[in-house]
């Protein structure tokens, strides 16, 4: 039957995925990267120290204005300074002192995890088709492919955003002064921002196993071609991909953070510090978990 097969490659994907989970061959650029996002995280927090200030509090001001200009936000820069609503506010500045980091590193991060996945899985024989061989068609990452990575990731992200910031307005009406519908809008709301992500998870995880035809990585749009062709052969296992490690790791920190939580007026405001780094860990284990997934599928679909 189609459904039990579709179960049983899910069950075998995410099985060779976490038989690599003590590999820090293939963790490294995850944890590089998180490493940088908790730093980013902890200079953030202690922005006011003088020798941070000088570097956050412009970016937080140009930021500030650019939330204004594009009617996304206020301006909240002054109030970040000081307490509680320093903490209160972390977790919306943290995105967008976040935003050039992960715009640069993430998708390159997950691009040598996929890498480093594609190189096991061959040395292993698993993936259809696979042989020693054809670890020496897994292509160089260079600064071209770090280009083209980054700005998918940029698509990615700004696709996402268009929609997290307009369906609230839409909804605005019906949201207004109902904390349970507001609860039940978010859960839907990163439900479909999450599913967003399922067309294009295989974009990064491509530019690391080496199936593009006639070149050493795939370009721009040939990766978002091929994601979504690959995503249109098995478009339930690609939601579930990305849906099931996200509510599993980052839904409950996401729901947190977020102010309907109210956890930085409610608990000690000094929690959301904690929170974000937890949040940072989770996002980790996510691009982890698909990145092993996807690129094990890919191998099963191309060789």
């Amino acid at each position: 039957m189609p459904f039990l097969r579709s179960l049983n490659l899910f069950v075998e994907l995410y099985r060779a995925t976490f038989r690599q989970l003590f590999s820090f061959f293939v963790w490294w650029p995850l944890l590089l990267f998180a490493a940088g996002s908790v730093l980013a995280l902890l200079g953030l927090t202690n922005y006011l120290n003088p020798a941070l200030y000088a570097i956050y509090n412009p970016f937080l001001q140009m930021m500030g204005s650019v939330s204004v200009a594009l009617g996304i936000g206020a301006d909240v820069s002054v109030q970040f300074s000081h307490y509680p609503a320093h903490f209160r506010l972390l977790p919306g500045q943290f995105e967008w002192v976040k935003l050039p980091v992960a715009l640069l590193f993430e998708g390159i991060a997950i691009a040598l995890t996929a890498r480093g996945f594609a190189r096991r899985y061959v040395a292993s024989g698993r993936g259809a088709g696979t042989s020693a061989s054809d670890e020496k068609r897994l292509p160089e990452l260079n600064l071209s492919s770090w280009l083209r990575i980054a700005g998918i990731w940029l698509f990615i992200y700004l696709l996402i955003s268009v929609v997290a910031y307009t369906l609230p307005h839409v909804f605005d009406t019906w949201l207004h002064g109902s904390p349970r519908r507001g609860q039940i809008f978010d859960l839907g709301l990163f439900t479909l921002t999450s599913g967003l992500i399922a067309p294009f998870v295989y974009a990064f995880p491509l530019f690391g196993t080496g199936v593009s035809p006639g070149a050493d990585a795939p370009g721009f749009i040939e990766a978002l071609k091929m994601s979504v062709r690959l995503f249109g052969r098995r478009p339930l296992m690609s939601l579930l991909l990305v849906l099931l490690p996200s509510f599993l790791f980052t839904y409950p920190l996401t729901w947190a953070v977020s102010p309907s939580a109210g956890f930085a007026t409610k608990l000690q405001p000094e929690l959301m510090v904690y929170l974000l780094v937890a949040l940072i860990v989770g996002n980790m284990l996510v691009n982890f978990l698909y990145s092993g997934a996807a690129t094990r599928l890919i191998l099963e679909e191309t060789r």
